[in-house]
């Protein structure tokens, strides 16, 4: 289990690389009121991070995964768009194995709740009518260009199906269907996003590799695995508390959507400037990158999209939460010199509402 959650985290990160370094094309959002890291010190916590996962790939346990987790754990405060959630989980995991390194059983079925509420809370997110109408529609388009309104209920089905299958693998007597069902959905999703379909996102490519990995591991090789708290320790409690019940506080915005897996379920936020047109020429000098996230509005005007601009420099939709937005806003408006410029943020229902400037 160590070496496929290693594996992945590498994975991860060759995958948007640029995520990981100091100056990446978009605005790093500190945590903390941090200055940013300079570059060799960001380097440096890359080195040790990717140096960390190898050596517990390829050497077996040992201190190298907490050095990883450190490491990835600093860049993370200093930029808090590298806490995405296939990060969140597998750093999870690492620390769940380090720290319960003499009691691999109960560590194994510890990353087996892990797994299970990652399904659970993804498939309840899932449950809305913005998913149904907007989202299951533009995942099937690549195979059905328009779905008939008849066939829209299935959207219903996909997160109760994903829910379902995450409560069944806590039985033993269902988690052989349970199992089948969890490499059925992952299978699904990389025929829907990979190439032959939207061919976007391709960071969670390698992800749906390491669950199924991950749940035949925990789940096939282990049909007996007790996944159930059976003893108090305060490992459990806390991935309990944060992986399993802290999620229930999204739904009243108290609980970011990315620890709480809302993924894809059309609710989250989303941001994006509207710049004047020398604050978007002056704009394209100091960051070309942007050129590929401008789209022409009225009046001249120019529309800045956070998350096309984001997955096109650093290959992966930015922390999806106002705060953030609101950040990305006050770098824009300095590097374009545009104090005028306009920041809309969508709220649940996708509806764009102009935020103030703080």
């Amino acid at each position: 289990m160590r070496r496929i959650t290693c594996l992945a985290l590498l994975s991860g990160m060759g995958v948007c690389p640029k995520l990981w370094i100091a100056d990446h094309g978009f605005p790093a959002v500190p945590v903390l009121p941090l200055p940013q890291l300079p570059n060799w010190l960001t380097l440096l916590l890359v080195t040790l991070g990717i140096g960390g996962a190898c050596w517990g790939l390829f050497f077996g346990p040992n201190q190298s995964e907490l050095v990883c987790i450190c490491s990835v754990v600093i860049l993370i405060v200093f930029d808090i768009n590298r806490f995405q959630p296939w990060v969140f989980q597998y750093l999870t995991m690492l620390t769940v194995i380090t720290c319960a390194k003499k009691a691999p059983e109960r560590a194994l079925a510890i990353c087996g709740f892990v797994l299970s509420a990652v399904y659970f809370w993804s498939g309840i997110h899932k449950i809305n009518p913005i998913f149904v109408h907007v989202v299951f529609p533009k995942l099937l388009s690549p195979f059905f260009p328009t779905v008939p309104e008849s066939y829209l209920s299935f959207g219903w089905v996909v997160g109760c199906f994903e829910a379902l299958s995450a409560l069944a693998l806590f039985w033993r007597r269902s988690r052989t269907i349970a199992l089948a069902a969890v490499v059925i959905t992952h299978s699904a999703i990389l025929l829907v996003l990979g190439p032959i379909g939207l061919n976007t996102n391709a960071v969670v490519w390698p992800w749906n590799l390491a669950m199924i990995a991950m749940a035949i591991v925990i789940f096939g090789r282990n049909r007996q695995l007790n996944v159930r708290v059976t003893r108090g320790s305060w490992l459990e409690w806390a991935v309990i508390s944060i992986v399993g019940l802290l999620p229930v506080l999204n739904f009243v915005n108290r609980w970011d959507d990315y620890p709480s897996f809302a993924l894809y379920t059309g609710r989250s936020r989303q941001g994006a400037v509207v710049l004047s047109r020398d604050g978007a020429d002056r704009m394209k000098l100091r960051v070309p990158s942007i050129k590929v996230a401008l789209e022409p509005g009225l009046e001249g005007e120019s529309r800045l999209d956070f998350d096309v601009w984001a997955e096109k420099t650093i290959g992966v939709p930015p922390y999806p939460e106002p705060r953030v937005y609101q950040k990305i806003a006050d770098e824009v408006r300095l590097l374009s010199s545009d104090e005028n410029a306009l920041l809309f943020i969508s709220d649940r229902e996708g509806r764009f509402q102009i935020f103030p400037h703080h």
